[in-house]
């Protein structure tokens, strides 16, 4: 589905690294391993509240330790496995890549790339629990916009009427709805996607771009 002359049909390498970032410290196989009262750059980011701007993600993004930090990230799902009775692709970084890319051809916006390559984060350390654990590991790092997109991803799935009163006919639901779509559609067994730093790079570069031209 895509027309770029790097796009390849990505086959999981079965590579388990885990970054180690500017903070020095391994991230764990379990949720009980993962601080989650603190964002990775709480030390060093700018911000002062724990709402994240587009801008301030920007500024975020451009520090050489956030692509290090995320790359860790996407490469710690290469190999996870998901039921195959919903995830005939299986490998959650061969999902993640699809979903990606699904977004990455329907829309300009870098906040909704974000969330589509980063929703499953959380299956590297609780698939059960993973919408919350993957939304509090890009906490600090990305906007408030996408933690919360990650955080709910499954709610239309889970409570779909439920959400649909409670959020109206607000942009949150149109995100929800675009990014639900891309999940189900990002389960082929055959489909052609960039590899995870090019993914990575893209995402960051516009969120690089659309940040500066906030006022």
């Amino acid at each position: 589905m895509m027309a770029d002359n790097n796009s390849v049909r990505f086959a999981p390498l079965k590579i388990k690294y885990r970054t180690a970032g500017s903070t020095g410290k391994i991230l764990g196989n379990t949720k009980d391993d993962f601080d989650f009262s603190t964002s990775f750059f709480s030390s060093t980011s700018s911000t002062t509240s724990s709402e994240v701007t587009l801008q301030q993600a920007a500024e975020i993004a451009a520090n050489p330790a956030t692509q290090e930090y995320l790359s860790g990230l996407l490469w710690d799902l290469d190999g996870v496995r998901q039921p195959l009775r919903y995830h005939p692709e299986e490998d959650a970084l061969y999902h993640s890549l699809q979903v990606f890319e699904l977004a990455y051809a329907e829309t300009r916006d870098p906040e909704l790339w974000a969330a589509a390559l980063f929703h499953d984060l959380g299956k590297s350390v609780d698939q059960k629990d993973h919408c919350a654990v993957g939304a509090a590991m890009v906490r600090g790092v990305l906007s408030s916009r996408v933690e919360w997109l990650i955080a709910h991803h499954l709610d239309l799935l889970l409570a779909p009427q439920r959400t649909r009163r409670r959020l109206g006919d607000s942009a949150r639901l149109q995100d929800l709805i675009s990014l639900r779509r891309w999940d189900l559609g990002g389960r082929s067994l055959t489909a052609k996607v960039r590899n995870p730093e090019q993914a990575l790079q893209l995402t960051l570069d516009a969120l690089i771009a659309a940040g500066a031209q906030q006022p």
